[in-house]
């Protein structure tokens, strides 16, 4: 996987931070900057900034029905092409409480 991604069942699926309370779509599960450690980055319900925890934090994942598939997460390739969210960790901005979020897109 790029920008040392790593697979996880639970990619794409709505689940709690039990560090926060918050539920939100397990986005990727990467190294934060400057950090060797993967850690969960989610993406809250009705939108805003994502945030990061650790991956013991991860619970309650929500169940894939028939009718629900979890999305695929997708990469911004070199030049942007495509309009795809792009996942990686380089986000900009402070870390209020556990939370890094990402740059603004």
């Amino acid at each position: 996987m790029s920008l040392l991604h790593q697979p996880h069942p639970w990619i794409g699926r709505t689940v709690t931070d039990t560090a926060t309370g918050r539920r939100g779509t397990l986005r990727a599960v990467a190294p934060e900057p400057r950090s060797v450690q993967p850690v969960a980055w989610l993406h809250p319900e009705g939108g805003g900034p994502e945030w990061t925890t650790d991956l013991d934090a991860l619970t309650d994942p929500a169940p894939i029905t028939p009718d629900t598939t979890p999305a695929t997460p997708r990469h911004r390739t070199a030049g942007g092409a495509g309009g795809a969210t792009a996942l990686h960790p380089g986000g900009a901005g402070g870390r209020p409480g556990s939370s890094q979020p990402l740059a603004a897109r």
